[in-house]
């Protein structure tokens, strides 16, 4: 992306709002994150891919409700900082290529939020966190990042 690009979508997002602020301490970061499959009541663990060779590093996941056969994609990229991952933010925010991604602050998840409701974008910490529906059948992606998030914070906070 181009810094001219960048820039707008910066503005468009109002980045200087909440880049580089966190409800943490600057100095708590989450490495090596995993699933284990029990992380989500309701859904088992189709396939889970760590890509620490990736920049950033990332663990993509791939989880199924038994109930309707509905499939939702969790990706995780671990930055190295607050900073970092409010930047990649901006990067994943560009992949996205409807106007209807917008910031949410009707929701408490991470430090920062964006979506609609068949996805959500979101930073907390050093992650960056994206949450989508990955099959036809309909499934609130919103309660999974919330479930998401508040692994997230229990590792943070835990040590």
């Amino acid at each position: 992306m181009q810094a001219a690009e960048r820039d707008a979508l910066k503005e468009r997002h109002r980045f200087r709002e909440w880049a580089g602020k966190s409800s943490l301490p600057a100095d708590r970061n989450v490495q090596g994150l995993l699933f284990a499959g029990e992380e989500m009541p309701g859904f088992r663990l189709e396939r889970s891919d760590r890509r620490a060779d990736a920049q950033p590093p990332r663990l993509t996941s791939l989880w199924r409700r038994a109930a309707n056969q509905a499939v939702v994609r969790v990706d995780l990229f671990e930055c190295a900082s607050v900073a970092d991952a409010h930047e990649y933010l901006i990067d994943a925010l560009n992949e996205f290529e409807s106007a209807a991604i917008v910031r949410r602050t009707d929701v408490t998840i991470g430090d920062v939020a964006f979506g609609t409701d068949s996805v959500v974008l979101f930073a907390r910490a050093n992650l960056v966190v994206l949450v989508g529906k990955a099959s036809p059948q309909t499934e609130a992606v919103l309660p999974i990042a919330q479930t998401i998030d508040a692994l997230i914070l229990g590792r943070l906070t835990a040590g």
